[in-house]
């Protein structure tokens, strides 16, 4: 599981993580996979890469490219219907699909907590540290 800070910098700091409550989770499973595209498209423009198991750090103009994801990853989810099977694993070596239940409201969860922690980070002056495991 990946947890997110309001931060300085990227380095692990136990001043910065250790008594310090996550703003938000990030967690392999449904949100995670219905936000996958999303990601890799903020890979692409910032070269940082949101997973739960790899550092991340959002900081200067890079905020605003975030907070371009959080409101086409919240445009994207409200077109969805309340729940659904999100596509989250393929099986080996049998090739079977894997899904998992997925809400709107658990994506709009965890995009409020992401888009807070933004919030307070731009009043801060500080970055987002998305620290995986």
């Amino acid at each position: 599981m990946g947890s997110v800070f309001v931060a300085k910098t990227r380095q692990r700091d136990s001043e910065q993580t250790d008594f310090l409550v996550p703003q938000a989770r990030i967690t392999f499973g449904g949100i995670y996979f219905f936000l996958y595209p999303a990601f890799l498209r903020l890979h692409d423009q910032t070269g940082e890469l949101v997973d739960p198991q790899v550092d991340a750090f959002f900081d200067g103009a890079n905020l605003e490219v975030l907070q371009r994801f959080l409101n086409e990853s919240r445009d994207r989810v409200l077109a969805e219907p309340n729940d659904w099977e999100q596509h989250v694993a393929t099986s080996l070596p049998s090739g079977e699909a894997r899904y998992e239940r997925t809400s709107r409201a658990a994506v709009l969860d965890v995009l409020d907590r992401l888009e807070r922690a933004l919030l307070l980070a731009r009043e801060q002056g500080l970055g987002l540290f998305f620290m995986g495991e």
